[in-house]
């Protein structure tokens, strides 16, 4: 019977066109959202199961959609447990524009929303400018010692590799890299994977899962040089 319910829908055109009509119905964005709300939520609960020390940093805040869940998840699941939370935008958009999709006119972020979300958490803090700008004051550096999650969503090359640079001496063993957009491709041909392997070539590390449009989530295991 279950064969034959199999053979049934492999060879009904009708039944074809119907999932595929539904399928395009629902925006991609709101199913790529709630697969990055789910990378969120798992890695922050797998953080907390493991023990790993360290700082949520997250690159892109845009309207603070995803820093609210965020928040959300470390009160359900680290509940007193106050970790620091830094969030990093602009909220100008982009140092250029390189890209059809992506363009500063689209990415100008609220940062008043921005910050009001952030009050709901004593101890998150919002850094407002360019990443290459933001990322090498000296008292930053010196604060952030260790980073237990960072969470990308630059969606340029040119943004991730100031990112990557800052990060990397300061990550936990076993710590995870939330990275949306991580293949996609500039009108340079240059993509934020291509900055990853550039400086973590020498590093420990495993792409333990997928999300959205290109996104990955990535464990990160320590450096070898």
């Amino acid at each position: 019977m279950l064969f034959d319910l199999k053979d049934l829908v492999k060879n009904n055109t009708f039944l074809h066109n119907l999932a595929s009509i539904v399928s395009n119905l629902v925006p991609t964005f709101i199913i790529h959202n709630f697969e990055k709300f789910k990378a969120i939520r798992f890695t922050i609960e797998n953080a907390y199961m493991d023990s790993i020390d360290g700082d949520y940093l997250e690159f892109g805040s845009l309207t603070g959609s995803s820093l609210n869940h965020a928040i959300n998840c470390y009160k359900k699941i680290y509940k007193k447990e106050n970790v620091k939370i830094f969030a990093f935008d602009s909220f100008e958009g982009f140092p250029e524009d390189n890209h059809k999709i992506f363009k500063s006119q689209n990415y100008t972020g609220n940062y008043e929303k921005v910050k009001k979300i952030a009050l709901r958490h004593s101890n998150c803090r919002i850094i407002k400018g360019f990443f290459r700008n933001t990322l090498k004051d000296d008292n930053l550096k010196k604060e952030i010692k260790k980073i237990s999650i960072t969470f990308i969503d630059c969606d340029y090359a040119i943004s991730s590799k100031d990112i990557f640079e800052f990060i990397k001496p300061k990550l936990s063993y076993g710590s995870y890299l939330i990275i949306d957009d991580f293949h996609n491709i500039d009108f340079n041909k240059n993509s934020i994977s291509k900055e990853f392997n550039k400086l973590f070539n020498k590093s420990d590390y495993q792409i333990t899962g997928y999300f959205g449009l290109h996104g990955v989530i990535i464990r990160f295991f320590g450096n070898q040089e």
